[in-house]
């Protein structure tokens, strides 16, 4: 089959390139601009050795892009990590179908940064579906769907393993029974469905007087690197947290205070019962955050420094 393939990220080079090894082929690559994702050189560097034309709109659905992507006549359009919207005119000129490879479990986590919102939900399970693409955002049909377990220390990063090791494997066994026909579909349930929006990094700040040591902990390994970190303020200065660990034993004091160090670990006390932080930096130095004897006596809390920032973000927002 003919297929045009849209990705962007790290879950695109392995999809990419198990297509690009199959029987079909790659009419054209689309991607991103240069300027907006840090993986443009890679899918470049793919595109001129395979000599495949590789384009990188701004705007994807503009008319002389429809006819661009029209002259390749392609079976299919495939969507991995491709985080612009397509439109109604776009989906409709393959001759089969668009497939799209989603990280959520369908119709419950539609939106985006489906595996981040499953982690700071705490799920104990995380599906990744490929979707027939429609109108209706993460709407269509379910080709195809795999589920994992998740426990209380898994992060971001090790769902994002997966998903780069699981999805084209995924994505070979649809192409081979969309060509053999025997593909099977699940409409998606309407009255289940939900939708999350995009994160922002000003959504991981730490009120240690509002979420639980649970819901704090969850957010920490749903936001750890390479995305911007769930963070908090110590003395005015940012602190980035990287991994926590939920303490077993029953704790508790006034939220946002350190409590006990050990071994390069401080306990701190929540809304509700207490964690182990035991990875947490400067966000202006990078340097490690280790508190020292008295000399930090607790991280400030949404009442203190938060208030001032999210009004100087406001102040700056409205001068522009």
């Amino acid at each position: 089959m003919d297929i045009i393939f849209f990705g962007n990220g790290a879950r695109s080079l392995p999809c990419l390139k198990v297509i690009k090894n199959s029987s079909h082929t790659i009419k054209a690559i689309i991607t991103h601009p240069k300027i907006e994702s840090k993986w443009f050189a890679q899918l470049s560097q793919i595109a001129e050795i395979s000599n495949i034309p590789l384009f990188s709109p701004k705007n994807p659905n503009e008319k002389v892009f429809e006819n661009t992507l029209k002259f390749f006549h392609a079976d299919l359009f495939i969507l991995a990590g491709y985080g612009k919207i397509l439109k109604n005119n776009i989906i409709q000129i393959p001759k089969i179908m668009c497939l799209n490879l989603h990280g959520g479990k369908l119709p419950k986590y539609r939106g985006s940064s489906p595996m981040n919102w499953a982690l700071i939900n705490g799920e104990d399970f995380f599906t990744l579906s490929i979707i027939q693409l429609v109108k209706l955002i993460d709407g269509g049909p379910v080709l195809m769907e795999k589920t994992f377990d998740i426990n209380e220390n898994t992060t971001i990063v090790d769902l994002h393993k997966i998903a780069n090791h699981e999805f084209p494997k995924m994505l070979v066994h649809v192409l081979e029974n969309i060509e053999s026909d025997t593909l099977k579909i699940s409409k998606q349930d309407e009255k289940n469905a939900s939708y999350y929006p995009i994160r922002v990094p000003e959504d991981g700040f730490i009120l240690w007087d509002v979420f639980n040591a649970k819901e704090i902990h969850n957010r920490i390994r749903a936001l750890t690197a390479p995305y911007p970190c769930a963070f908090s303020f110590f003395q005015n200065k940012k602190i980035k947290f990287i991994s926590s660990e939920l303490n077993k034993k029953s704790f508790f004091g006034e939220p946002g205070r350190i409590y006990k160090i050990k071994d390069d670990r401080f306990l701190v006390s929540t809304k509700e019962g207490s964690l182990w932080i035991t990875e947490a930096f400067f966000d202006e130095s990078r340097l490690p955050f280790l508190p020292v004897g008295n000399r930090y006596e607790s991280f400030s809390t949404i009442k203190e420094i938060g208030l001032n920032i999210y009004k100087n973000k406001n102040l700056d927002e409205n001068k522009k």
